[in-house]
């Protein structure tokens, strides 16, 4: 090897240009729906926001039913309310105690009488009158052509002339009178009079307290 012999340079490398890009008629398109999206945001933004809607309340569907457990034509409205999955109160009204007979009670009912039934400011007397009105509110158990809905108006007054008294008052005798209790003058006692006479069958052995001619008054 030589003496002195200078080391070789490595040769200078040229630096590379950058290629220049050409944008197709695509990359164009995509470009310009970007800008136009950002652009529709902007302007979205910039909108002053509305303030939300209150949705409306929804009226109170609840039902109150003034009546009188022993009272049948109060147990039919009550039995609908059920079968028609009614959202209700039970109110009870003292008949004994006279509640009917009273100015705020008969405010509701003009005929005194039980049930009474109260829905969206509204009081409805007489039983068939109330199954006609939650018939109609909740579209069941209302005939579907008009010739049907006779027939169950029909129904309803039968059952109101020849059904109701004799059910209503065994029901009370059956249901709320048991054998043993004592009857203070002039309690009740279930019985109901059918016309001018009442027959009453008493058990074997019991001696009646009044006497051949004189009154008895049970209701």
């Amino acid at each position: 090897m030589a003496k002195n012999a200078k080391p070789k340079s490595k040769p200078k490398t040229r630096a590379r240009r950058p290629k220049k890009l050409v944008a197709t008629a695509t990359m164009k398109a995509a470009a310009a729906k970007a800008v136009k999206r950002a652009e529709a945001r902007a302007r979205r933004l910039a909108k002053p926001r509305a303030a939300p809607v209150k949705k409306a309340a929804k009226p109170d569907d609840t039902f109150i039913l003034n009546g009188l457990y022993l009272s049948l034509p109060s147990c039919k409205v009550g039995l609908m309310l059920s079968l028609c999955g009614a959202k209700w109160h039970y109110k009870h009204i003292d008949l004994m105690a006279g509640e009917h007979k009273r100015p705020e009670f008969q405010a509701k009912n003009r005929f005194g009488q039980v049930p009474v039934l109260e829905h969206a400011g509204n009081t409805i007397c007489q039983s068939n009158v109330i199954l006609q009105y939650l018939a109609d509110h909740f579209g069941r158990f209302t005939g579907r052509t008009p010739a049907e809905k006779l027939r169950i108006a029909e129904w309803l007054a039968w059952d109101l002339d020849a059904m109701a008294g004799g059910v209503g008052g065994t029901r009370r005798i059956m249901r709320f009178v048991k054998e043993g209790d004592t009857v203070a003058a002039g309690a009740r006692i279930g019985l109901i009079r059918f016309g001018s006479r009442v027959d009453v069958f008493l058990p074997a052995g019991t001696a009646p307290a009044v006497a051949l001619g004189q009154r008895a008054i049970a209701g």
